[in-house]
């Protein structure tokens, strides 16, 4: 279940008014890699799966050729991945959206020489508005869009970066292209968030809100077109920007 209701109280300078109200629903599901405790993430409880395989690409814990099986299991997941290429510090280390090693992102390029058209990005940044957000106003949105428009998947979570790791995480089980392909967001652009990008070869992320200082160092030195504040009307780019055409 995405959403519950509760009771809320309504107070104006007018009175009162008791009414229900849609909330979001999290969960804390626990992540094992190779049979070992790894993660307990908090999210919401659909797409477990693509959420493993794109946690594990995007965080570079492994590459999509790597990553052995994923199975979700009385509410855990449990991921076999191939770690002969990582160390042991490598596989235990936890990261997330906005912590990381120094100096381990400055490897990550993004193998991608594609071009976007500027009008096929803004007829495509309502998409980022879902059913849920606007019920519950509580969760973000991603989608993977192909370079002609096209929606690859889409996902809601009740964090941002999880709702990323979804839609990369089907995109790899579905064997669709993310190199010619843009990420839409409803999160704020740390280096965190621009590096899951990096990491799964996506070359421009369009997001609605705003980037960090951190997001646009990150993206400039991973090859990533960056764009934030973007509306059906405007898009703000603050690196690449010979991947958009006008």
């Amino acid at each position: 279940m995405f959403y519950k209701e509760f009771e809320r109280r309504v107070i104006t300078e007018a009175g009162f008014r008791d009414e229900k109200d849609k909330i979001a629903v999290e969960v804390s599901t626990p992540m094992y890699i190779n049979k070992e405790p790894f993660l307990l993430i908090t999210c919401t409880d659909d797409m477990l799966r693509e959420f493993a395989v794109g946690h594990l690409v995007c965080e570079g814990i492994a590459d999509p050729d790597d990553i052995i099986e994923v199975e979700v299991k009385d509410d855990r997941i449990g991921a076999t991945i191939n770690t002969t290429n990582k160390t042991p510090n490598e596989i235990a280390e936890i990261r997330s959206s906005g912590l990381f090693r120094m100096g381990l992102e400055d490897d990550v390029k993004v193998k991608s020489n594609v071009s976007f058209n500027a009008k096929t990005i803004l007829r495509c940044v309502p998409l980022m508005q879902t059913e849920m957000h606007s019920l519950t106003g509580g969760v973000h949105s991603a989608a993977i869009i192909s370079k002609d428009g096209e929606p690859l998947a889409r996902a809601v979570d009740v964090g941002r970066h999880n709702a990323v790791d979804k839609v990369v995480g089907y995109c790899i089980i579905n064997e669709l292209n993310l190199s010619e392909s843009f990420l839409l967001s409803s999160g704020r652009q740390p280096a965190g968030m621009v590096m899951k990008a990096a990491r799964a070869g996506i070359p421009l992320v369009v997001s609605k809100a705003a980037p960090i200082s951190s997001g646009v160092d990150a993206a400039e030195r991973s090859g990533i077109c960056l764009v934030c504040f973007a509306s059906d009307e405007r898009l703000n780019v603050y690196t690449h920007h010979d991947r958009i055409r006008v």
